[in-house]
């Protein structure tokens, strides 16, 4: 089914509320307009919800929507969608998901979106095979991609790639329960406002699992370019790259990795040549009370600069901190 070029107040094209039990497949969604939320499509339900292989392309919320809104108190599955060139005004341009049950994004490619990419929110969330490339934004939201979950969260092939946003270049993640991620990539991000976060913010009520990830060429004018893990009982960051990141704002911390994690595992990571210009690390930075363990983990033309500068590689306040086979 075809929807081009429709006008409303709340989903531009189609809004579906109540008990509503909404599948949608093989669809295209063009040129749609809202004066309010859901500039092609809005869903407020109790019942299932399911949107699959279809297109959401130029449309358009003169407020606060996003192409596609689900807000949903049951399961929530997208996938094999594709959006282009959506203008989510003061909303993520691609689509927002809200459920208080469990939500599964596959497949998903986002190109070009404004008012940032997409809003994720559930219990157990699981996001595979999902491209962002090109996300701007405003102060609202303030970064390409949000996830925040109740429970455990997964995280498979992620590419976000030459967003510019104002308080996090790439992604913000919340988690109440577990993090794991794999595959992950975020490259030539910027983040462009004084005083914001930087390229990655990442808080998990229990444990991290990051495997194979390529944090890259970003940069930021807030505390880090590279990840802030702000907090998790533990992190374990295996077989990734953080490399020629730079943060340039003034007490900006670190251009590559920050923890404030209880306990921190590396193994197989290459840290090489992050730049903090007026921040104060140029590598890795942990806080204080924590434990930092480290084994065939390469820091490599790292550096600081300036008055605020304390390490150009590595500067760790952790209770324990262990280096083996590392350099």
């Amino acid at each position: 089914m075809d929807f081009f070029k429709n006008k409303g107040s709340i989903g531009g094209a189609l809004f579906a509320a109540g008990d509503s039990k909404v599948t949608i497949t093989d669809s295209n969604f063009e040129g749609n307009i809202a004066q309010s939320a859901g500039g092609a499509y809005l869903a407020i339900t109790t019942n299932a919800v399911n949107v699959s292989d279809s297109l959401f392309s130029s449309n358009l919320s003169l407020s606060s929507g996003a192409s596609l809104i689900v807000s949903a108190d049951v399961n929530v599955n997208l996938f094999d969608l594709e959006f282009e060139g959506n203008d989510g005004g003061m909303m993520a341009g691609a689509f927002v998901a809200q459920t208080s049950a469990d939500l599964s994004v596959s497949n998903i490619d986002i190109t070009d979106s404004k008012g940032g990419g997409f809003m994720a929110v559930g219990n157990n969330v699981v996001f595979n095979n999902v491209k962002n490339l090109g996300t701007s934004c405003g102060i609202v939201p303030s970064s390409p991609a949000l996830i925040q979950s109740n429970l455990n969260t997964t995280l498979t092939n992620i590419t976000i790639n030459d967003s510019e946003c104002v308080m996090l270049g790439a992604i913000q993640m919340a988690v109440g329960g577990s993090l794991t991620i794999k595959n992950f990539v975020a490259k030539n991000n910027l983040q462009n406002l004084t005083g914001g976060i930087g390229t990655m913010l990442i808080s998990s009520g229990l444990d991290m699992s990051l495997d194979n990830l390529d944090i890259s060429g970003n940069t930021a004018k807030g505390i880090t370019s590279g990840i802030y893990l702000a907090s998790a009982q533990k992190v374990n960051i295996k077989n990734s790259k953080i490399m020629n990141n730079l943060t340039y704002a003034l007490g900006g911390f670190g251009a590559g990795l920050i923890s404030a994690s209880a306990n921190l595992n590396i193994t197989d990571v290459l840290v090489q040549g992050n730049q903090a210009e007026l921040g104060s690390v140029g590598g890795l930075a942990t806080a204080s009370g924590t434990s930092v363990i480290m084994n065939r983990v390469s820091l490599i033309n790292n550096n600081c600069y300036g008055t605020a500068c304390i390490a150009g590689n590595i500067y760790t306040a952790g209770t324990n901190s262990f280096f083996d086979n590392s350099t």
